[in-house]
């Protein structure tokens, strides 16, 4: 008998969009991220991440409530949900080695892995004081 693919859901605040995240393999890049492209889009001075393969993430439901927006100059695509303002996921080509990522915005996924790391530690707010003992990386992991 095959064994069932480990998921987790996830949720805008609202509950109109919601989706589903493959766990294998295993998420790529679990951590907060403090760059200041991260802190305009949460408005918040940190936004924590689970980075994954584009093939592991889908949209169940709302999918039509989405809203995708793309900075000048990227190719990131952020998605919030267009009724409550939640930011879902950022779908990033190219990414972690040339591979195509998705980035899910950790508070909107139900089961909330710990974050591991922190990414982009050098571009932080003068205010953002670490000292958690997680590995603090200059740039975002490849």
């Amino acid at each position: 008998a095959r064994r069932a693919m480990a998921t987790v859901g996830g949720r805008c605040k609202c509950g109109a969009v919601r989706f589903e995240l493959a766990l294998e393999p295993p998420p790529r890049f679990v951590g907060h991220c403090h760059c200041g492209g991260c802190r305009a889009w949460t408005g918040c001075p940190i936004w924590t991440a689970v980075g994954t393969g584009f093939d592991q993430f889908k949209f169940t439901a709302g999918e039509d409530k989405v809203t995708r927006w793309c900075a000048e100059g990227t190719k990131v695509q952020r998605c919030f949900c267009s009724i409550c303002g939640t930011s879902i996921v950022n779908l990033v080509p190219g990414f972690f080695a040339g591979a195509s990522r998705s980035l899910l915005t950790e508070g909107a996924v139900d089961k909330i892995p710990e974050p591991a790391v922190h990414a982009n530690c050098e571009s932080r707010a003068d205010f953002d004081k670490l000292g958690d003992g997680k590995p603090e990386l200059p740039g975002f992991p490849q």
